[in-house]
């Protein structure tokens, strides 16, 4: 599994309600009504996709029992992201593969601490890529 640059995916990433981010490239919604999108760029041949999720609620007691609590946002961000790009709905995903994400996508998640508070987000990008972010272009200021 290849990770991705955090700092730099983290600096490709914005926040804000789903008009705010109208023109990103992928989106996902929180459910206090925020949407993440992501502003970098997207190499030839690529699929990039995202998944934020809010780390402040409780783990459903089903997905706990099955998966546990530790780190299960981090896992469950990661696995969204490989059903995405991988074009397989997450309740199939989960019910194959559990919270399993292949070795042959990049991805990274980003913790509450370090991406914003209350949040982890992971994004994952296809191989078929001719290239990678880190290598695309040049990191954009904030």
């Amino acid at each position: 599994m290849t990770e991705l640059d955090p700092a730099l995916v983290k600096s490709w990433l914005r926040i804000g309600s789903p008009a705010a981010m109208a023109s990103a490239v992928t989106r996902s919604h929180l459910p206090d009504g925020r949407c993440v999108g992501w502003y970098g760029p997207v190499p030839d041949r690529a699929t990039i996709v995202i998944d934020a999720e809010s780390t402040d609620r409780a783990v459903p007691p089903a997905l706990a029992r099955r998966f546990g609590e530790d780190g299960f946002w981090q896992r469950w961000t990661r696995a969204e992201c490989a059903a995405k790009v991988s074009g397989v709905p997450m309740a199939v995903w989960v019910t194959t593969l559990g919270l399993a994400a292949p070795t042959d996508y990049a991805y990274c998640t980003l913790r509450p601490a370090f991406f914003a508070e209350g949040m982890c987000v992971s994004v994952a990008i296809s191989v078929e890529a001719t290239g990678s972010p880190q290598t695309s272009a040049a990191t954009p200021s904030p």
